[in-house]
Parts: C-alpha cells; sequence; structure tokens
C-alpha cells in the first residue's frame, strides 16, 4: 500500500461516490467539501479488494442493525405501550361525579 497522508475520512451523507479507470487500476473516489480521498485496486490485489468489499457489507450490516435499534427505540417514544389488565383486556379509568 502506498499512501500520501495518513488519516481518518468519515463518510457523510453529502459525499458524492464515483468510480474510474485509470489505466491498469481501478478507482473509487470520495469527495465531500471540496476534499478528495481516492483508494484504487490493480489486477495484482482482487484479494484485497476482495476483502474490502466483505469488510464494507460486514460494517453496513452492523450499521443496519444499529439503525433498527434506533428506529424500534424512536417508535417506542412514540406509541408507548398498551396498559393491559390481568386478564389481557385494556383497562381503562373513568372517572364519574355524580
Amino acid at each position: 500500500m502506498k499512501l500520501s497522508h495518513s488519516f481518518t475520512a468519515h463518510i457523510t451523507p453529502e459525499t458524492f461516490i464515483t468510480s474510474y479507470n485509470n489505466g491498469d487500476c481501478q478507482c473509487c473516489s470520495f469527495i465531500d467539501d471540496g476534499e478528495t480521498v481516492t483508494i484504487g485496486f490493480g489486477t495484482d490485489c482482487l484479494t484485497k479488494l476482495t476483502e474490502t468489499i466483505r469488510t464494507l457489507q460486514q460494517i453496513h450490516q452492523s450499521l443496519s442493525q444499529k439503525r433498527q435499534q434506533q428506529i424500534s427505540q424512536e417508535l417506542e417514544l412514540l406509541n408507548p405501550p398498551i396498559n393491559l389488565n390481568g386478564n389481557g383486556k385494556h383497562q381503562v379509568e373513568v372517572d364519574i361525579a355524580f
């Protein structure tokens, strides 16, 4: 691996992703806020491309599960559970003055 710089790039919803052929190298660029990060793969590193794809799929699965949990928690806050009495029927309290 040849790096020009060592850094961390955070992909955001605004990040533009593109791919292109650069001679013997296939590249993928991530462009956001005037900055560009490009990764490239040649025919000699197909196994690393496969490993990268698998890693990204694992990240996708993990983040999808986390988002599903967040949605479930948000739904619980919006729709609190209904109180049931001992016989499984809804329990309602009514205050009537005579």
